[in-house]
């Protein structure tokens, strides 16, 4: 299962197609939801990966954050470094 975090780009209609020829159930979280309310998402439905823009990512762990510490949201993000995406 994998969910977004990201605005209506490019990258989110990329994964709302590539997602169910792999196989996948896509759950798009809205972007006004709080951290907390991303977590709950995640755990209820089950979610194995989260894909959100890296600025957001920051912007709830603040200006310094990292994607080593992205991983205090959830343990397995890592950084994409050729899309700007946390993974």
């Amino acid at each position: 299962m994998l969910a977004t975090l990201l605005d209506n780009g490019a990258p989110f209609v990329v994964l709302d197609e590539a997602t169910p020829q792999a196989g996948l159930v896509h759950v798009p979280l809205p972007l006004f939801f709080s951290a907390d309310q991303v977590q709950h998402a995640l755990r209820a439905a089950g979610v194995d990966l989260l894909v959100v823009a890296a600025p957001l990512a920051r912007q709830w762990l603040g200006q310094a954050a990292t994607a080593r510490s992205s991983r205090a949201l959830m343990p397995s993000w890592k950084e994409s470094t050729s899309t700007g995406l946390v993974q």
